[in-house]
């Protein structure tokens, strides 16, 4: 298995594990963060391709472009939320004015979920989306 830090792993395993409306599963590459860098400075960050890119063919072009931005992705996985399951996933948003519209919307389609790594990762998630 893929070592993670815990609030990594809950999330990979809410969004894999207990999801099991999958598409289709990929593993990329299996590779541990000390293969990745031996200093210990790799990040991993959770990545969700949302259901208006999948469904206008955008997966590939991002994840392209994930990869030109130096990440690795560690794994992927295209599935289908239910609304549970999106409940479950956004329960930090219950009660706020969007909340009703973003459950709509992330089961509205299939969605792709990447695993990425890189030094900053998060930081370098967070830029690379600003661009995408």
């Amino acid at each position: 298995p893929i070592p993670c830090v815990p609030w990594q792993s809950q999330l990979w395993t809410l969004a894999v594990t207990q999801l099991k409306y999958c598409l289709s599963f990929t593993i990329i590459t299996q590779i541990t963060m000390t293969e990745l860098n031996t200093s210990g400075d790799v990040q991993k960050t959770l990545a969700i391709i949302k259901p208006d890119a999948v469904s206008k063919g955008y997966t590939d072009a991002i994840r392209e472009k994930i990869m030109l931005n130096g990440f690795t992705i560690i794994r992927e996985e295209g599935m289908q939320l239910s609304r549970q399951r999106a409940a479950d996933f956004y329960k930090e948003h219950d009660g706020k004015p969007f909340y009703p519209g973003l459950l709509d919307y992330m089961t509205s389609g299939p969605i792709h979920v990447l695993v990425l790594a890189k030094k900053d990762a998060i930081v370098g998630w967070r830029t690379l989306t600003r661009e995408l």
